[in-house]
């Protein structure tokens, strides 16, 4: 998502060729994965060595990579590009080659979020539940990128990365500076949901608050949420018995997920939405109750711009210009969030004001506008904001 935002907004002012690395098990018979306004695009494969998840993590600047950036290098040959943008740190061994001539092209690398400062809090979170082993195991990942990027990240011409806590972490790690190139959400238009919006005040629903978390279930921050608010917060909801919460749950899920999961009452996990629109308009409330993780949080923003009030973690929000009891809510206990929903459920001005706060500052912030301003000034002070 952030790197199609990202060509979105260089092609509105010059050419931009794609190259895609698979990283996952993709066949050349795989559809196109991408489509933009880009001059061209290439996916570049190795038909002898398909790659996997479980290889990915190391085989990427190992020798078994040579001939995939051999391929990659070949279908650049006609070309003269003047940046070469990098998406992730993975892809560093694949972009560094590619700089045949240092005088005019430059490189970037938008790294979105320090991998190592994520999975570190990653590692800190399966502590926290009890996950001993993979908490282990993701602890030694950390320190094998770490070093990856002590090594990598001195290297570009320009870092990019999506907020100013991100910023801080690689100056922190490499002691260099990072360029904030910030995620951004599209405004919807919402007057064709003014019935959907309307409906809330129906006579059906005035005894029952629906909480909507956005996420795909495979990543396990999103789990962590899910579980968390489902198991701990839910059940203060709806100690009164007064009213009825309910989370729905928008977002692809496995069969391991859904096990996990679908047991918890009260929580109903929808699968992908064809209608994310709707799904918005038809909530009381978004809630955000990351726990760890990093960058910052589109399902967040997109929330925001939808006008509807929410609820988040500060780690939910964080890296965010938004102001608790002004944009949003903020709670990180499991009383506290219930208290802040619970809240929000009674006092519709409030629930209002906060919505309509919201979209003001991602209309103001985090628009598509203020990600093309960003990139124009971060390539200006590369002295390349000519043809890439």
């Amino acid at each position: 998502m952030r790197a199609d935002r990202i060509i979105r907004a260089l092609a509105r002012n010059r050419p931009v060729h794609v190259r895609i690395v698979p990283m996952h098990d993709l066949r050349p018979a795989a559809p196109p994965l991408y489509e933009g306004p880009y001059e061209t695009c290439e996916h570049v494969w190795d038909t002898n060595r398909p790659w996997s998840r479980r290889r990915a993590r190391q085989a990427l600047s190992d020798e078994r990579s040579r001939a995939l950036r051999a391929k990659l290098a070949a279908t650049i040959s006609g070309l003269t590009p003047s940046v070469i943008l990098s998406f992730r740190h993975a892809m560093a061994p694949f972009a560094e080659p590619l700089i045949r001539d240092p005088a005019r092209a430059r490189w970037v690398l938008d790294l979105d979020e320090l991998e190592s400062s994520t999975r570190s809090r990653i590692a800190n979170l399966h502590a926290v539940r009890g996950e001993l082993r993979l908490s282990a195991r993701l602890g030694r990942e950390v320190e094998e990128h770490r070093i990856r990027e002590t090594r990598d990240l001195r290297r570009p011409d320009q870092i990019w990365v999506c907020s100013d806590p991100e910023a801080d972490r690689v100056r922190t790690a490499v002691d260099r500076s990072a360029i904030v190139v910030p995620n951004v959400v599209p405004l919807p238009d919402l007057r064709h949901l003014e019935t959907e919006l309307g409906s809330r005040s129906s006579p059906e629903r005035s005894h029952r608050t629906r909480l909507l978390f956005v996420g795909g279930l495979a990543y396990l921050p999103n789990i962590d949420a899910v579980e968390w608010c489902g198991r701990e917060v839910l059940p203060l909801l709806n100690a009164d018995g007064e009213n009825e919460f309910e989370l729905r749950v928008v977002g692809r899920a496995g069969a391991r997920a859904r096990r996990r999961l679908g047991a918890i009452p009260r929580v109903d996990l929808v699968g992908r939405a064809d209608d994310l629109a709707r799904e918005y308009a038809n909530a009381d409330l978004c809630v955000v109750p990351i726990r760890a993780g990093g960058g910052t949080r589109i399902k967040l923003l997109e929330a925001l711009a939808h006008r509807r009030p929410v609820v988040s973690t500060g780690l939910g929000a964080e890296g965010l210009e938004l102001e608790d009891g002004e944009h949003l809510l903020i709670a990180d206990s499991a009383r506290e969030f219930a208290a802040a929903c619970g809240s929000l459920s009674r006092d519709a001005d409030t629930a209002a004001r906060l919505g309509a706060m919201g979209v003001a500052r991602v209309a103001e912030r985090y628009a598509p506008r203020a990600l093309e301003l960003a990139i124009e000034t971060a390539l200006d002070r590369l002295g390349a904001a000519g043809r890439p």
